[in-house]
């Protein structure tokens, strides 16, 4: 049996590296401290705290797999996180029809015994396609129907008491090969 043990390949003409589809090329990761709480405005979306990353895909072939954990809390179960691509909302459904909305994830929290000392994890998981080799910017943002109050890598009470914690929330990137 033959074997080839090599420590870096290079393209012949760029020099750039070589890219195998459907392997990870790169990894990217954003943490964010900041303790918050944001009311609504019904309808708009805010950015949590300063939870944000950049990545440059090697190939406008490349997809972006996304992955955050928040820590969140709050009055109202009713929730919606999304992934932003710049300035564009991603993973929306488009199968809402009357009142009903298009969203990609509803975070429900609130509304349980005890909650307002307790943050909840949250995740979110969305493979983005975004056809681009420049710097991309990606953010989570939350939105309500409603006029309620999120808690961001705090308790809904954020006394000075030993059973009161702090977190914080996560994002993470990796850009996977076309």
């Amino acid at each position: 049996m033959s074997q080839l043990n090599v420590d870096v390949i290079n393209e012949k003409t760029s020099g750039a590296g070589v890219e195998i589809p459907g392997h990870i090329l790169q990894v990217v990761n954003a943490t964010d401290t900041t303790v918050a709480s944001y009311t609504a405005t019904a309808g708009q979306g805010f950015k949590l705290g300063s939870l944000e990353l950049s990545i440059t895909p090697k190939s406008t072939s490349s997809k972006i797999f996304l992955m955050t954990s928040l820590m969140i809390s709050g009055q109202n179960r009713y929730w919606e996180m999304n992934f932003y691509r710049d300035s564009t909302r991603l993973g929306d459904t488009t199968t809402a029809s009357g009142s009903r909305r298009n969203i990609f994830h509803q975070a429900g929290i609130g509304d349980f015994t005890d909650i307002e000392y307790q943050m909840l994890p949250f995740q979110m998981h969305y493979l983005d396609s975004p056809s681009s080799t420049s710097a991309i910017t990606y953010s989570v943002y939350a939105q309500s129907y409603s006029t309620p109050t999120i808690y961001y890598n705090r308790p809904q009470h954020d006394s000075d008491n030993p059973f009161v914690h702090r977190a914080r929330s996560v994002i993470t990137a990796m850009e996977v090969g076309g």
